[in-house]
C-alpha cells in the first residue's frame, strides 16, 4: 500500500493526546510562529514568557509536522518501505529479530518525549530527521531516528540497544552530530574524518598515538614547522577504514573515506581545501581518502624550521659534586677532606670542554653512537651514566681515527682504544660522564629504544649530516642499488627517514621480523643520480659493491617544486570498523602528518578580513559539506557593519551578509538531501555585530537577515562572565581598530587579558 500525507501518524494526534481540525489548529488559536515571537516579550509582571516557547512547540506539532508526516498503518509497513524505497540500509534492521525491532520502537514510544523548546522540535526536523526525497515530507519521528541510531551502534546486541534508546531519550547521552544524523540511512553523508587509536604522529618527542596526544602538544606539519595541538577530537565511528600505502613508506595509513591528504596529481580536479600546503595550479590538492586515484601522489613532509645553532653547556650534565671551569675546561673539585694536601681538582675526572657547539663532528659522534655506542652505568642511589663506548670492526681503521679525531676536537679528550682479537672488534671508550649524559639527552640508550630529540630533528643541515654519516657508516650496507640501513627500531628510522628528505635526499622505508622475532625498520636510499648518489658516495662505505640506477619510474617516487612525492602502492578498503576514532585541532597550520604524510585535521576555517578570504572560505565550505563534512566558520576578524573601508566610513556590511552567502552554499552542497549543509559559524562575543548576530535567528526576522538552517555560536572568554557577575557594562571592540592597534586578527587577541587596556 503506498504511503500518503494524514494528520495522523504512529506518534502524532494519538500519541501527543491532543486532537486537531482539519486546519491544524482552532480558530482563534495563535499559530506556532506567533506563539515562539512572543517568547521575545515580557508578560506583564515583566517576565520572560516560556510557557509561550512550550505552547509554540505543541502548535508546530498540531499545524504543521503532523499534516506533513508520511501515514503508514503499521510498523511492518513502514519499514519495508522505507528499506524497498533505500531510505533505509536492510543491513541494520536485518541484524535484529523483527519482534524485537517492535518492542525496541514500542520502548521508545512508550518514554512520550516531548520536546521541551519549540527551537528544538523546529531544529530536529528542519535539519535532521529522513525526509521524502522531494523533501516535503517526513518520513520519521524523533523516537525513529533514536532507534535506528541505536540499533547502528549496537550492532546486533540488543541489550546495548534497549540502553542506548533510554540514555539518548533521556539525554544522558548525545551521539556525535554525523552519526546522530546518517545511522541506518542509505542515503547519507560520511560521519567522520578521523583516524583509528594507534595512528602514529610525528610529534617533537618522536612518534607518538594519536589517542595520548593533549592541547599544547607539538606535532609536525605540512610547512616543516611543529604546530600546537589545540585539541583531540573522539568521535564515534560506524564505516570501514581506507587502507593507503605509498612507495615511500610500506606501513599503511588507516583512515575513514572522507578524511582530507595531501596529494600531487595530473588529474583535473578542484582541492577539498584551499591553502594548507594546497597549490591547485601545481598540482597540489586536497583529497578525500576514497576519491585518490592510483595515478595520485602522496606528499610528504619533514622538519624543516630554522633555529639558530645551539651551544651546549656541558655544566649542565655534570650531576652531583662541586665543578668548576679552568681554561674552557669543566673540573671536578676534590673535596676529600681527609687528605688536605691533594690536588684541587681529582685526577679521576675526565674533563671536557665546558661549552660545545652544534656541529658537523658532534653529529657524527652522535651519529656513531646511535649506530655503535652505548652508555654505561653504576647503580647507586639513582643509576647514572659513567661512561659511553664504541665499538667498531678491527678492519675499519680509518673509522677510528675519524671518529677518534671528532671526540677530541669536540670534548678536547681522548678515546682510549681497546682490541678484542676473538670477535676482531675494537672498542673506543670515554669514562666521561658528562659526555655519556649528553648523548643520553640526544639520543638515549638502548638498541630498540633509542630515540632522537626534538633539537636534532631541527638542527641545521651541517649537524644532521653529520648524524646521517656517522649512523651509516656504522650500520649502513652499499648494495648494487643504493645504500641500506638496517635497526631494530623501526621508529628511529622513520626519524632517519624525515632527517633524509630534509636533506633532498629520497629514501624508501620496510618493514619486516628479523631471524630473532625483533621488528626491524629498513630504510633504503635508492642510487639515483643527483643527490642520492652524492649522499652514497660521501658515506663511501662498500663502494665496490654499488652500481646505482641510471632511472626510476616515474610512478614510484619523484622530487616536484621542492617537496617529495611518492606514488600509491596499495589503495584498499578494509574490513576493520573501530568503535572510536581520532582527530586534531592544529594551531595555524591546520596539518599534521603521519610517517611524514601529510594530512589535515579537523574542519574549522577562520575568514579574514578580506574578499580573498571569504571566497575561499566558501569555496571550501561548499567543498567539505559535499563530501559529508560538517564545517565550522570563524567571523570575528570580519569587521563590523558600518565600519570604515580605505578610510570611507559607514561602508562596511559586516558580518550578516556573509552568513546568508555560507547558508546558500551549505544548503546547495546538501549531504545528499540528508540535512541542509552541516554549518556553523561563530562570533566573538565582544564583537560589534553580537546582537544582529543572535538577531538573525529570530522567527519573526526580517527575511533578508533571518538565517534559518546555519548554526550559531558565540565565543564567550572568561571577563565576559566576570562582567556578568559583577554586573558591569560590557564593551565591544571593531575588529578593524583592534588589528590596527595592536598589529594582529581580533581573533588572536585574548580579550580577558587585553580588555581593561583596550
Amino acid at each position: 500500500m503506498s504511503p500518503t500525507a494524514s494528520t495522523e501518524t504512529i506518534a502524532s494526534a494519538s500519541q501527543s493526546g491532543v486532537h486537531a481540525g482539519p486546519s491544524g489548529h482552532e480558530p482563534g488559536e495563535l499559530d506556532y510562529h506567533a506563539l515562539n515571537a512572543m517568547l521575545n516579550l515580557y508578560d506583564r509582571d515583566g517576565k520572560i514568557q516560556f510557557d509561550r516557547d512550550r505552547e509554540a512547540a505543541r502548535q508546530y506539532f498540531l499545524q504543521h509536522v503532523n499534516q506533513n508526516t508520511v501515514f503508514f498503518h503499521d510498523l511492518d509497513e513502514k519499514l519495508e518501505y522505507l528499506v524497498e524505497e533505500n531510505y533505509y540500509e536492510p543491513e541494520v534492521l536485518e541484524q535484529y529479530d523483527r519482534e524485537f525491532v517492535k518492542d525496541l520502537f514500542k520502548q521508545a514510544y512508550a518514554k512520550k518525549f516531548r520536546f521541551p523548546t519549540f527551537l528544538g522540535a523546529f531544529k530536529y526536523y528542519t535539519s535532521y530527521t529522513l525526509k521524502t526525497f522531494d523533501g516535503k515530507r517526513y518520513l520519521e519521528r524523533f523516537e525513529d531516528r533514536v532507534c535506528m541510531v541505536a540499533m547502528t551502534l549496537a550492532a546486533g546486541d540488543t541489550a546495548l540497544a534497549r540502553n542506548l534508546v533510554d540514555e539518548i531519550i533521556e539525554g544522558r547521552f548525545q551521539p556525535a552530530t554525523p552519526t546522530f544524523l546518517n545511522s541506518g540511512k542509505k542515503q547519507r553523508g560520511e560521519p567522520v574524518s578521523c583516524f583509528p587509536a594507534g595512528t602514529p604522529i610525528d610529534t617533537a618527542d618522536g612518534q607518538r598515538a594519536i589517542e595520548s596526544l593533549k592541547p599544547g602538544d607539538l606535532v609536525l606539519s605540512h610547512d616543516g614547522t611543529y604546530a600546537e595541538v589545540e585539541q583531540l577530537i573522539e568521535n564515534d565511528n560506524d564505516q570501514q577504514l581506507i587502507s593507503i600505502s605509498h612507495f615511500g613508506h610500506k606501513e599503511p595509513i588507516r583512515c575513514t573515506p572522507e578524511h582530507p591528504i595531501l596529494v600531487w596529481t595530473t588529474r583535473d580536479v578542484d582541492t577539498l581545501i584551499e591553502g594548507d600546503g594546497a597549490d591547485p595550479f601545481n598540482g597540489f590538492v586536497w583529497l578525500a581518502a576514497k576519491d585518490i586515484h592510483h595515478s595520485d601522489f602522496i606528499v610528504t613532509t619533514a622538519p624543516s624550521e630554522a633555529r639558530a645553532r645551539r651551544s651546549y653547556d656541558l655544566m649542565e650534565y655534570v650531576g652531583a659534586g662541586v665543578y668548576e671551569e679552568v681554561d674552557g675546561l669543566i673540573c671536578k673539585v676534590n673535596q676529600d677532606k681527609k687528605h688536605r694536601n691533594k690536588q684541587r681538582h681529582s685526577q679521576r675526572f675526565i674533563s671536557v670542554n665546558r661549552h660545545v657547539e652544534e656541529s658537523y663532528d658532534l653529529g657524527l659522534i652522535l651519529g656513531w653512537y646511535i649506530a655503535e655506542g652505548h652508555v654505561s652505568k653504576r647503580s647507586t642511589e639513582r643509576t647514572v651514566a659513567d661512561g659511553v663506548h664504541f665499538t667498531l670492526g678491527a678492519h675499519e681503521t680509518s673509522y677510528h681515527e675519524e671518529l677518534s679525531s671528532a671526540f677530541k676536537r669536540v670534548f678536547a679528550t681522548e678515546l682510549s682504544v681497546h682490541s678484542n682479537s676473538s670477535d676482531h672488534s675494537v672498542r673506543m671508550v670515554s669514562n666521561s660522564k658528562v659526555v655519556a649524559e649528553l648523548l643520553l639527552s640526544l639520543a638515549g640508550t638502548g638498541y630498540s629504544t633509542k630515540r632522537l630529540a626534538h633539537s636534532v630533528l631541527t638542527a641545521d643541515e651541517q649537524f644532521q649530516r653529520g648524524v646521517l654519516m656517522g649512523l651509516f657508516r656504522g650500520d649502513g650496507c652499499s648494495t648494487v642499488g643504493g645504500m641500506v640501513l638496517d635497526l631494530v627500531n623501526p621508529v628511529l628510522v622513520d626519524q632517519v627517514q624525515l632527517m633524509l628528505r630534509r636533506l633532498g635526499v629520497m629514501s624508501i622505508v620496510r618493514r619486516y621480523t628479523n631471524q630473532a622475532g625483533n621488528l626491524t625498520g629498513h630504510v633504503v636510499v635508492p642510487g639515483l643520480p643527483g643527490v642520492n648518489e652524492e649522499f652514497i658516495f660521501d658515506i663511501g662505505k662498500n663502494l665496490q659493491n654499488y652500481v646505482g640506477r641510471k632511472g626510476t619510474l616515474r610512478t614510484t617516487y619523484q622530487t616536484v617544486h621542492g617537496r617529495q612525492v611518492y606514488g600509491i602502492r596499495e589503495l584498499v578498503q578494509i574490513d576493520e570498523t573501530p568503535d572510536k576514532v581520532y582527530n586534531l585541532h592544529v594551531k595555524g597550520t591546520h596539518t599534521y602528518s603521519i610517517r611524514g604524510t601529510v594530512v589535515h585535521n579537523c574542519f574549522l576555517l577562520r575568514i579574514e578580513d578580506n574578499m580573498e578570504s571569504i571566497g575561499r572560505s566558501i569555496n571550501s565550505a561548499l567543498q567539505l559539506s559535499k563530501r559529508g563534512g560538517g564545517v565550522a566558520l570563524l567571523l570575528s576578524n570580519v569587521r563590523e557593519h558600518g565600519a570604515p573601508i580605505k578610510k570611507i566610513e559607514n561602508q562596511s556590511s559586516g558580518v550578516i551578509p556573509i552568513m546568508k552567502l555560507l547558508e546558500d552554499s551549505f544548503s546547495y552542497a546538501n549531504q545528499l538531501g540528508a540535512r541542509q549543509g552541516a554549518g556553523a559559524v561563530y562570533l566573538h562575543a565582544h564583537h560589534p555585530d553580537i546582537y544582529r548576530f543572535l538577531d538573525t535567528k529570530r522567527e519573526n526576522a526580517d527575511e533578508k537577515i533571518r538565517i534559518k538552517t546555519l548554526s550559531l555560536g558565540v565565543v564567550i572568554p572568561d571577563i565576559t562572565f566576570q562582567l556578568a557577575k559583577a554586573n558591569d557594562d560590557m564593551y565591544l571592540f571593531s575588529p578593524y581598530d583592534v588589528e590596527r592597534v595592536y598589529g594582529v586578527p581580533f581573533a588572536d587577541v585574548n580579550v580577558t587579558d587585553k580588555y581593561h587596556e583596550m
